[in-house]
């Protein structure tokens, strides 16, 4: 079992500098030199996830990575700090060490085209997790299966009980290969190359930062985990039992988990990324990764996707925590993942397996084609007491789902074989999995998967006349589109299948509803189809169209976007104004709609609209504008000025005073005393737009003024036609009831 140390493997979610990049919080918390790796964005097809089987090459790659990394190669050599250590085109992705005291990891992950900045996490292998016994026997008080005679002539006289669960030894004779003219690669904790039974044709190891080195093969674990299941994918019969399942492959090892001691082996992600690059670019067919590490590593996806793409089928561990737990890269929904079965076809209990939410799991790092749910392992094998090679020409049993993953690989490359045609990735999935049997029937479960794999029923399926499989890709969309609009989705179905069939084209938006047509193709036909799903006015945000036949699926992101949405807020009024004079109201309008749109926006005061004016803004765009009453004699009150936009509304309170020819002269200094609240009172007597005890000492101190007694009726507090200190009295009053 693979553990990762630290959460952030992958592309985890972390602080970022924006445009969508984001740092992991060991990167953004450490302090001095520290090896991360920098993740840029892929947009490869894949073909495993299509279901197309186009192929991308190992060179499109190398372009890719060389185009999107250049600016971080630019940026390494021009800062102090900060050093580029490798370059991954698979995976697109790249080793970096920096100096946190020198650099600011926010402007790496600023670079264009990068995604995420994470550590260069290390990854364990406990060899104990597997049921080890001495040579052939297992642990004290669990009895071994039985080594089971065959007829075979030249090819054995004996072979493991693993072997005939899965019917390798059918495939042998009756399709007369052992896996000759197929690659593959196992990455693990090294193997012995000296062991009878083992033919190695290639070998690779690389340092902690994905450096390769010139070394000898060997198996760095001395529990032999490396030695034994490169034994179950392709070893012999030295010991006068067969123990691989395809012994005729070309073998090739590559050691990725290398620092042991005891039972555990340390390496890293970007050694991993090293060893599955080294894998894809000597055109591994087949790449067996007997590791894992608990939960969601995003860090695998793209590499797990590029290797399918460039023709690489990815076969994973799927965990030994058990029921309701899983590991990456076999839960990576593009691997085929792997459980394990004991020799009675039961699933032990610490295979793992379980249902995984796309979006819970992976957030935004999901590929938009993945399924919203999906279930692991693909499939499983036999991983219970497997009896393989073993450092220093011996031979053991043990158990894990590392046990079970070369029984899937070497049964890929038998498949392969078998075949007179050059089978995809895909296609060699679909063997093994329409094929499996399932014990409990055909339901695919957290289990069993779809079954225990049966290569010769997979052989067979892949041998004759491949059935309809009707491949959807999307073409386009009419996105973004206003809600309420028609959401359109033109896509293309292929038969790449040998038989012809009729199947549903259904496409399904989640919230916003669906759609479907019926296509009949023949072999090799093509048809186009257009399908379409309205809208409405409550549904806008961002969805994910998928149109799907019975045998594939393609998504793509859409959008709808909600209509123009004015919002309005009062900035100020020239409040308080005299009659005759123009009141101004300043309005500050903001469109929160995805949409931009064109609507009346009108000012009313004492319930009759005084203004209008038509206002345009694109969606997110604001401005200001000023709405005016011109006020006529006899208009002094006190008002509610309303704001209103077809969505939206604000209030504010105005006044409008006696008409400026009726107003009296200032009291004091240059502003004119004022009506406040249009009761033709002017109790604001210092003219400073305030009713205060200012302007009661003001009236008291200048009541014999010509200011105020040749304005008796705006200075008639006590309403009695004459100015008295009754009138000041009053004035007091006032404000002491209004403070």
């Amino acid at each position: 079992m693979l553990v990762i140390a630290g959460g952030a493997a992958g592309l985890a979610a972390g602080s970022g500098p924006g445009d969508g990049a984001t740092i992991s919080p060991e990167v953004t918390d450490a302090t001095g030199e520290q090896v991360v790796v920098v993740y840029f964005g892929t947009d490869t097809p894949v073909a495993a996830a299509t279901g197309n089987g186009s192929e991308v090459s190992a060179d499109h790659l190398r372009d890719r990575a060389s185009s999107d990394q250049a600016a971080l190669d630019r940026y390494a050599e021009a800062t102090p700090g900060v050093t580029v250590l490798d370059n991954f085109w698979l995976g697109n992705m790249a080793v970096v060490r920096i100096d946190h005291g020198r650099a600011d990891v926010r402007d790496l992950a600023s670079i264009d085209g990068v995604k995420h900045v994470g550590p260069n996490a290390e990854v364990t292998v406990d060899t104990s997790s597997a049921v080890t016994g001495p040579t052939v026997e297992p642990d004290a008080g669990v009895a071994a299966p039985a080594v089971t005679e065959t007829g075979m002539g030249t090819l054995s006289s004996h072979y493991t009980y693993g072997l005939e669960q899965i019917n390798a030894p059918e495939v042998w004779e009756s399709y007369g290969t052992q896996g000759s003219g197929i690659v593959v690669t196992v990455l693990d904790t090294g193997v012995d190359a000296d062991h009878p039974d083992i033919d190695l044709a290639a070998w690779g190891e690389w340092d902690d930062r994905g450096n390769e080195m010139d070394t000898e093969p060997q198996d760095y674990d001395s529990w032999g985990h490396g030695t034994h299941v490169s034994g179950t994918v392709a070893g012999g019969d030295a010991s006068g039992t067969q123990i691989g399942v395809a012994p005729d492959v070309t073998l090739r090892h590559g050691a990725v988990l290398t620092n042991c001691s005891g039972r555990e082996c340390v390496g890293t992600l970007s050694q991993i990324a090293a060893g599955m690059q080294w894998a894809v670019d000597n055109d591994a067919d087949i790449l067996s990764l007997s590791l894992g590490g608990p939960g969601y590593t995003k860090g695998f996806i793209e590499m797990v996707r590029d290797a399918e793409s460039a023709g690489t089928l990815v076969v994973g561990a799927i965990g030994n925590a058990g029921e309701g737990t899983s590991s990456s890269p076999g839960n990576v929904y593009d691997t085929l993942s792997v459980g394990a079965a004991d020799s009675s076809e039961e699933i032990v209990g610490f295979s793992s397996g379980e249902e995984i939410d796309t979006e819970s799991a992976w957030e935004d790092d999901a590929p938009r084609e993945w399924p919203q749910q999906y279930v692991v392992p693909s499939v499983s094998a036999p991983g219970v007491f497997i009896h393989s090679t073993f450092p220093g020409g011996e031979y053991r049993s043990k158990s894990g789902t590392s046990m079970a993953t070369p029984h899937v690989s070497g049964a890929a490359a038998l498949l392969q074989a078998a075949t007179s045609r050059e089978l995809t990735v895909p296609q060699i999935e679909r063997a093994l999995v329409e094929t499996a049997d399932h014990p409990d029937g055909d339901t695919q479960g957290t289990r069993y998967g779809d079954g225990i794999i049966d290569v010769k029923a997979a052989a067979d399926y892949a041998s004759g006349s491949l059935p309809a499989n009707f491949e959807v890709t999307i073409d386009g969309t009419n996105s973004p589109i206003g809600a309420g609009e028609t959401l359109t989705v033109d896509a293309t179905v292929e038969n790449t299948g040998e038989e012809s069939a009729t199947q549903t084209i259904v496409l399904d938006v989640p919230v916003l509803g669906g759609d479907s047509t019926s296509a009949t193709l023949s072999p090799g036909e093509s048809t186009s189809v257009s399908l379409a799903v309205d809208t409405g006015s409550g549904e806008a945000g961002e969805h994910t169209a998928t149109v799907e036949s019975d045998d594939d699926s393609d998504a793509r992101g859409v959008s709808v976007e909600g209509p123009a949405n004015f919002a309005v807020a009062i900035d100020g009024t020239n409040s308080p104004v005299a009659e005759g004079e123009t009141l101004s109201v300043n309005v500050d309008l903001a469109n929160s709609g995805d949409t931009g749109g064109t609507q009346t926006v009108t000012l009313t005061v004492g319930g009759q609209q005084r203004d209008a004016t038509e206002v345009t803004l694109a969606g997110g765009e604001s401005t200001t504008k000023t709405l005016t009453w011109e006020t006529v004699g006899g208009d002094a009150g006190e008002y509610t000025a309303t704001v209103a936009s077809p969505a939206a509304d604000a209030e504010t309170g105005v006044r409008i005073v006696v008409g400026g020819s009726q107003r009296p002269p200032p009291v004091v200094g240059d502003a004119p005393p004022q009506d406040l609240n249009g009761d033709g009172l002017y109790r604001d007597v210092d003219g400073d737009g305030a009713f205060t005890v200012a302007d009661v000492q003001t009236f008291f101190q200048q009541r014999d003024s010509d200011a105020v007694q040749d304005n008796v009726d705006a200075f008639d507090f006590r309403t009695d036609g004459e100015l008295s200190i009754g009138d000041i009295q009053i004035l007091f009053q006032d404000f002491l009831e209004r403070r």
